[in-house]
């Protein structure tokens, strides 16, 4: 554990902290003298009167500005605290701590490692409710765990199984691990995942409590693609053994294998197609960068009821290709839109085993129109080409008319590269992750 008193006079590496630095100059500072610290922890006073002192001095300090000589010597008063034997002194402690979090100093960054360090150690099973309190309040409810990312996974899957006897600790917990893996997923290992999952799937078989909470986290989990591969069979036979012993288990479950199937086995986006609603079947492309899901009119239901979901894709695509069989000008106003701007219409020729390929705009469009000739052995790469073209122009046009004139396109690649450069700068500060970060692949340089 870093001895946070030790480096108070250093600067901190990562000033990414979720609460400011504050300018002396526009604000004073709010001090404690050291015999009110030294008056909490003499052995004069009862714990009732420890108690009563140190939750005066939490309400003294709440979203105040501190120097650091001061942040620190509270902290010291804390972590001393956090090891009294008295059950209601630790809880207040942990109260003193959650004032804490919501002050300001510089050096805050070195604060909320040093604390989220003190509270992964703490082993009394008793004070786990407090625990995960302060835990969700350092990390904004598992929004910004930036000065702990390495260490946040193997404390949610040491503390999970711990928080069995804890009922209401268990539905606060699996809120933290859902939120966690929302936003910071890509900073927990594969074996914390592991273990996560596990021990999940043992709580909704052992407490019907907490089955809804449980089961939003495994969403997460397959949603967000981050469950290890070695994990996946063991998995879903743990969870169909659950199905079959509890009954009341069988709806929610089926919706959330229809998830996955959707995502890690049919690798297609949640957001996309809805089985069987949207039909049986579709067609897709898929390489390495891209991904292109089609929504085929005539593969859809054609009953009546189908119909407006049939018109939700199809009236809301950028780029809409038609087969033009009718040997007569494509209208766009058959297929009124819009949000629809570009439309390709292909009309085959008989003759010539060739094909008219034709480029229209549509809604306010800036594709510019144009006629094609493709043979029909090329027809499909050189169509869906265009259309991946056209999407681009399109996400090119929609973002100009959000942002200023001077602000430069960012295509999707560009902020792919942005967030793996990002992960690799908080990788390489990590002495544990370094060798492997040196070795992420920049595909930038082959550009």
């Amino acid at each position: 554990m870093n001895n946070w008193s030790e480096t108070k006079n250093q600067e901190p590496d990562d000033l990414e902290a979720s609460q400011p630095t504050i300018d002396p100059e526009q604000k004073s500072t709010f001090s404690v003298h050291f015999s009110e610290i030294e008056r909490i922890v003499s052995a004069s006073l009862s714990d009732e009167e420890r108690v009563q002192e140190l939750d005066a001095l939490g309400e003294k300090i709440v979203h105040k500005d501190l120097d650091n000589d001061t942040a620190i010597a509270l902290f010291e008063l804390g972590k001393v605290l956090l090891s009294h034997e008295s059950d209601q002194v630790r809880t207040s402690a942990f109260r003193f701590f959650l004032a804490l979090i919501t002050t300001r100093f510089t050096n805050y960054a070195l604060f909320r490692r040093s604390l989220f360090q003190l509270i992964q150690g703490h082993q009394h099973d008793g004070d786990l409710p407090s625990m995960i309190n302060v835990i969700t309040c350092l990390s904004d409810n598992g929004r910004d765990i930036a000065d702990f990312s390495v260490e946040m996974g193997s404390f949610l899957a040491d503390i999970l199984p711990r928080s069995s006897c804890h009922e209401s600790s268990q539905i606060i917990m699996f809120t933290l691990i859902e939120r966690t893996l929302l936003f910071n997923s890509a900073f927990l290992e594969c074996q914390d995942l592991d273990r996560i999952i596990r021990t999940t799937l043992d709580l909704i078989e052992t407490n019907p409590c907490v089955e809804e909470a449980a089961m939003a986290v495994l969403h997460k989990v397959i949603s967000y693609h981050v469950i290890p591969a070695r994990t996946v069979d063991p998995f879903l036979s743990h969870l169909c053994t659950i199905v079959g012993a509890k009954g009341d288990m069988v709806e929610a479950t089926f919706q959330f294998l229809q998830t996955f199937m959707r995502t890690r086995m049919g690798e297609l986006s949640s957001s996309l197609l809805s089985y069987p609603k949207d039909g049986e079947f579709t067609y897709i492309y898929q390489r390495e960068p891209i991904q292109v899901v089609f929504h085929v009119l005539t593969l859809m239901p054609l009953k009546n009821e189908d119909l407006q979901s049939r018109k939700r894709h199809i009236f809301n695509d950028d780029v809409v290709i038609v087969y033009n069989e009718s040997r007569m000008p494509f209208s766009t106003s058959v297929i009124p839109s819009e949000v629809t701007f570009v439309y390709i219409d292909i009309q085959p020729l008989a003759d010539d085993s060739a094909n008219r390929v034709t480029i229209l705009r549509g809604h306010d469009s800036i594709v510019p129109s144009r006629t094609l000739l493709v043979s029909d052995d090329s027809l499909g790469a050189v169509v869906r080409h265009l259309a991946t073209l056209c999407d681009v122009l399109v996400d090119v046009e929609r973002k100009s008319q959000i942002s200023t004139p001077s602000t430069p396109y960012v295509s999707r690649f560009l902020e792919r590269l942005r967030k793996i450069r990002r992960s690799r700068e908080k990788a390489m500060q990590c002495e544990a992750y370094r060798e492997s970060a040196e070795s992420l692949f920049d595909f930038m340089s082959y550009i």
